[in-house]
Order: structure tokens, then sequence, then C-alpha cells
């Protein structure tokens, strides 16, 4: 055994501050066998090679563990063993060669580069030098002698090869590299392009040479790069009118199916033809992943954009132009179906996805991604609800890390993390999730995967106890009790997420700017969808089917905004509570709900009501007279089985029209272009239309009535 000296000699030790305990690394050689500096493990210290990997401290425990082949040394996680020692595999050993089970010394002939070689049986003090590309003589993959293959330069003409690569004129010919022509259908020697230009070729063919050459369709007109042809033509593209039959260029027509002249659609609108029939614009779909990345790994989070759930009433998805916005600062920054970014800092980042028809009608929809440093993002890696002991990202035991585990470890780690759940995972939750509770905050993020609580039994699924939390994405279902509770905390930010068929309301406590929204779906509630104990932000979501009442909004829950919601088949679709007074009811929709579309008769005061639409509720419109609102004007009142308000006037700029939506039956509560609600409303100040850069706060001449602006 080596002296203590010898072994501080060959080790370092190095000692680290954390915020929780002093630990100490010894750190070891690559292949050592736990010969000198067994205290370490004794003391509980970690063992690291010089590479920096972890070595477990059951490598230096002096006993054959599980996975170990001897004692402290071979297997998946312990140093190779030494010379003579039992193995497996090469892998066990320190010269990576295992022969009858043993471990062999180095050779110059073993097929490993082991001992002191600079390669595989070369180099070093023992073995002969290394093949090189200089070394006068045909070896490596080499096809000429030091030239050729994949290592060396490529050869002259004359010369042997196996592909074009191995030639200097690319060109490779009965295994022999060839002088390079002006007729080898490659670009070589100076040409300026394929067999052409330079000192030795012809000039190369132009769109201006007075030749029909190239992939011309006419005389220096048509094909992929010469301007479209004003008679003969291949295909439309040849074309001005971008209609070409015979091969001759056709005039354009308000029937030959293409959108020309100064047509405003496809055969339709300008001064040639009719008037187009009425159009919607598209309905954009956006889903980022991963949701949450870092700026800093090796190499930083690519970030992938997919449209692919995009639709349009009129167009196909292939005649729709998609144009990425990754930083929402009015800067295109890529278009297409889908589109990858990566970030160079830290930050919260709102991607804008802008989505046009072949009409000119576009639409945009926005989408929140998390970029941390890699240090702070924590993956999910099992969907098996487990729930090992002192689970770390590093060691998290059993299956992997779960989500149980991941939240257990936020809670407890210093500085705020980011939570990974990847998209796909279904995890079934054996019993309620551990609450949020990390003093720094928690962002959690799982789009694409689902919470399902049947089996947890009659308890909450998942419950934000800390300030700075944000929950984006996942589906959560099956829940005895609440799906999600949120305490008496602040700054929260509740997004994408579907609710659906669970026991009880969503339920939002806080103190201060809590937000839930946007693109929430909370529906089939066995209770209410949602319930609101403060002031907070409910905006662009959706309630619909739930059994009670779509959003409860109790009496301690003054100055709520209630914003671009809609709210369907619940019962009422609003219900305010005596003692809630100061509410902000703007730009919702609350169709087709089984008694009130919103009622507030029991006591409430200063209610602000504008630019709602309430059509085909059961009972009345609103419950409501006209001492609890301090302003109520500008709502659409269409088909209520009662009637309007029950007890108060409309207001200034109030209709009773049909508000036009696009297909109430599917969903759909955009207005059509020629609805009474379109630019009917007033201007309340807030943003409507989705805050894209410098698009002011709504679109046309005034805000349009109810929850979706129409471009």
């Amino acid at each position: 055994m080596p002296s203590i000296n010898s072994i501080f000699r060959s080790y370092s030790v190095e000692l680290r501050s954390s915020w929780r305990a002093r630990a100490v690394r010894c750190l070891v050689l690559s292949g050592w066998l736990g010969a000198g500096l067994h205290g370490c493990a004794r003391f509980g210290y970690e063992l690291l090679t010089l590479d920096g990997e972890e070595v477990p401290l059951t490598c230096g425990n002096r006993t054959l563990d599980p996975g170990e082949v001897d004692v402290d040394c071979g297997g998946d996680l312990c140093p190779g063993c030494a010379v003579g020692v039992a193995c497996d595999l090469g892998g066990d050993c320190m010269s990576a060669v295992c022969l009858a089970n043993i471990c062999q010394p180095p050779t110059c002939g073993d097929a490993a580069q082991n001992g002191d070689e600079t390669g595989v049986d070369c180099g070093g003090a023992s073995c002969g030098a290394c093949a090189t590309c200089s070394d006068g003589a045909q070896n490596q993959d080499e096809t000429g002698t030091d030239c050729g293959g994949s290592v060396c330069v490529p050869c002259d003409e004359g010369i042997g090869c196996a592909e074009v690569g191995d030639c200097g004129s690319a060109v490779c010919t009965g295994s022999i590299c060839q002088a390079p022509s002006c007729s080898d259908a490659v670009q070589n020697q100076d040409e300026t392009g394929v067999d052409c230009g330079g000192t030795s070729c012809g000039a190369c063919a132009t769109c201006s040479d007075g030749a029909q050459n190239q992939d011309e369709t006419g005389v220096d007109c048509g094909g992929n790069d010469c301007l479209a042809c004003d008679d003969g033509c291949g295909v439309g593209s040849d074309c001005a009118s971008a209609v070409c039959l015979g091969n001759i260029c056709q005039a354009p027509t308000c029937g030959d199916g293409v959108r020309n002249q100064d047509e405003t659609g496809t055969d339709c609108g300008g001064a040639a033809c009719g008037a187009c029939p009425p159009n919607t614009p598209p309905l954009p779909q956006l889903a980022i992943t991963p949701g949450v990345g870092s700026h800093d790994g090796t190499p930083p989070t690519v970030f992938l954009g997919d449209a692919a759930g995009t639709s349009d009433l009129e167009d196909a998805p292939n005649a729709l132009t998609y144009s990425w916005d990754w930083e929402n600062d009015g800067v295109i920054d890529a278009t297409g179906l889908t589109s990858t970014h990566s970030y160079g800092a830290a930050g919260t980042f709102e991607v804008r996805l802008v989505v046009q028809d072949s009409s000119g009608l576009s639409a945009s929809t926005t989408s929140f991604v998390i970029v941390s440093p890699e240090s702070d993002v924590l993956q999910v890696t099992t969907a098996v609800d487990e729930n090992d002991g002192g689970a770390t990202p590093a060691s998290p035991g059993g299956a992997g890390l779960s989500l149980r585990e991941a939240m257990t470890f936020a809670n407890s780690s210093a500085g705020k993390q980011s939570i990974l759940v990847p998209s796909g995972f279904v995890i079934a939750l054996g019993s309620q999730l551990p609450a949020l509770t990390d003093g720094s905050g928690v962002d959690l993020v799982g789009d694409g995967a689902v919470l399902d609580g049947s089996g947890a039994g009659s308890v909450h699924c998942l419950q934000i106890a800390t300030s700075q939390t944000r929950v984006f994405g996942f589906e959560i279902r099956n829940c005895a009790q609440s799906p999600l509770r949120v305490g008496f905390v602040t700054d929260i930010h509740i997004s994408r997420l579907f609710i659906h068929d669970n026991g009880q309301a969503v339920s939002m406590d806080g103190t201060g700017s809590n937000v839930f929204g946007p693109n929430n779906v909370v529906s089939r509630s066995a209770s209410h969808g949602m319930t609101v104990f403060r002031a907070t932000t409910i905006e662009r979501n959706e309630f619909h089917d739930n059994t009670l009442r779509g959003l409860d909004i109790t009496g301690s829950a003054d100055g709520c905004v209630v914003i671009g919601n809609v709210i369907t088949g619940s019962d009422p679709g609003i219900f305010i509570s005596a003692g809630s007074d100061d509410n902000v009811i703007v730009h919702n929709t609350l169709h087709a709900n089984t008694s009130q579309g919103a009622d507030m008769s029991n006591g409430v005061s200063g209610t602000v009501l504008q630019n709602n639409i309430f059509s085909s509720n059961a009972l009345f419109g609103v419950d409501a007279g006209n001492a609890q609102f301090s302003v109520n004007d500008h709502n659409d009142y269409f088909a209520n089985t009662s009637g309007t308000c029950s007890s108060c006037s409309l207001g200034t700029g109030s209709l009773t029209s049909d508000p036009e939506y696009v297909d109430a039956p599917a969903n759909d509560f955009r207005l059509r272009s020629f609805s009474l609600a379109a630019d009917a409303g007033v201007d309340t100040g807030r943003d409507v239309n989705g805050s894209g850069p410098g698009d002011g706060l709504f679109n046309g001449a005034s805000p349009d009535i109810g929850a979706r602006e129409t471009p």
C-alpha cells in the first residue's frame, strides 16, 4: 500500500462551501482502486475522478458491493481493475483487455489504446510510431500514399480512389482520380459554374445570353432562374399571370383558380372580379417544446415552435403563411410551419405566431417560454409517482427523478428552480403532491404532460403555497377535490392548463397580482369551475359545462378583473357574491349557460360591465339592478330565454342583435366580419388583441363586443 504522503502527492483535496454544509471532495485518479483514500468513504466525502466524474462511495469501502466485478473495481460505476484481477468485460479493466475473465497487461497488439500509447497499439515508449499522412506509406484508410481517405488530403490525378472525395478534382472513375475537364459534370478547376466559366471553360449560360438554355422555357425567360415568359411556358410560375395552358401563358381571368390581377382573394375582389364571400381569419395554434430550457447549457436549449394545430375555414394549412417572432419585439425571426430558436440570456420570453390566409387576413397568438441557468432546471425523468428519500437530480434512485421528488428537492433548495415534465408523461398520482413552498418561488411546466388524480384519494392534486410561482401546460384530471389550490400568496401566474372532470373547483386566493390565463380551459367540474377569494386577473380562458358556477367570485374578492373569457354551459356563467365590490367584467362571451349569464343581484356594488355578449342563456342575460353598476354599457344581449337584464337598463351602445359567431356549436366564438358587434365596443384602455408590438389595444375603429377580437 502506498504511504499516506505519496497518496497526497498523487491526489488533491478540494474544500467547498454551500449554504447548508461544508463538504470535502477527494479527487481520485482515473483507474484508482481505492487503495489509499478509504477515509474519504469512511467520513462520507465524495469521490471524484480527475475528470470531475463522481465515483460512488461504495467504490472505496473495501467491500464487494452489487455491481462491482471485484472489490471496489469494475462494473458500470467503479474504476477499472488492475492487471490480474477478475473481470467480465474489457471495460472492467484499467487496461481495457479482459481474457479468460482476468485483466491482462497492455500490449502493442491487443487492439486497445492503453499503457502509454497515443493511438490504438501505437505511439508512446512501448509501441511503434502511429501512422500519419506524411509517413511515406499508404496506411490508415488512405487510397494513395499519404492522400485520400477520411483523414488525409485528396489525391492528385492518376492516384487510386474509392469515392470522389478522395480526389482533388472530385472526379473518381475506374478507382483512379481523373484530371478536371469542362465536361465532367463537376465544378472544379477555376470554373464559376458546373463545366463553365473561368479561364478554361466557356462562359456560363445566363438569362441574357440570347439562347434558350439552363431550364428556360423560352429564350432567356421561364424556368427556375429567369423572369416569366410572355408567351411560352412550362409551368404557371413561368408566366406573369401564373397561368400556363398548352405551353402558352394565358391572360388572367376571374375563373382561373389563381389569385392574380388585383384580386383580393382567389378569383374575387379588386376592380375586375366580383366581391369575395365573407372570409374568416385563421385560428392560430402554437406549441413550444420544451416550455423550460437553459441559455448556458452545452449547447443552449433549442426550442421548437410548431403551428400544426392552426386551422382556417377557407384555406388549407399549406395555403397559410406562418411568421415567428421569438421575442415579441416586432421583428420576424423565421417563417414556416415550424421554427427553432435559442436564447442567449435568462428570462421569460413571449413568443408570437402570426398566421395569414390567402386573402390577406391574419391572426396571432402567443406563448411564454422560460429560460433559466442550466443549474436551475430540474428535468423530471420518470412518470412513476415514486418518492425515494433524499432523491436529487444527480442521484434520484428508483426509476429516475419523479415530479414528486423534484418538487421536494425544489422546496429545499436555495434559489428559484424550474421543473420540466416532458410531453407525453402521464403521472398517476398515488397521493397528494407536496405543496410548492420554496420561498424563492418555483416554475412548474409540463406542456403535453398529464396529472391524473384517480388513485390519489380524497385530496387536492396540486397546491401552491409560495409567491412568485408559475404553472404552465399540464392536463389535470380526475382529482377528488380541487385540481389546483393557490394559497394566500402573490405573483402567481397560471397558463395553458386543461383542467377537467374534477370533484371541486380551481381555488384562487392571494394578496396581489395573481393572474389566471391566458389559454386555460376548465370544464366538467362537479362543482364550480373556479372560485376566487381575493382580487385576481382572469383573462382569455374557457369555462364550460361545469355543474355549478362557471366563475364564482366570493364576497371577499373585491377588484377582480375578468376579461376575454368564454363561459358556457354553467349555472350561472358568472356569480358574484354579496360584499364583492368594484369588479371589472369586460370583453367576455357568456353563452348557453343553464341559468343566468351573469348573476350579481346579491348586494354587489361598483361593477364595471362593458363589451360583453350574453347569448342563449336559459334565464336572463344578466340578473342585476342599476344599483349594482358603476358602469354598464356597450353589451350585446341576444336570445336569452327570460330577457336581457332582470332589473337594469342596457346602457349606452348596447345591442340586442345576433352576434354572428363563426361556429358556436364548435366553440368558435369569433365574430363574422358582418357582425353588428364588430367594432361596436367602447375603448376600456385594456389590450384585447394580444399585445402585439405597435398594433394598438384593439383592431379596427373600436374594439369588438365579446371575448374574441376580430382582425
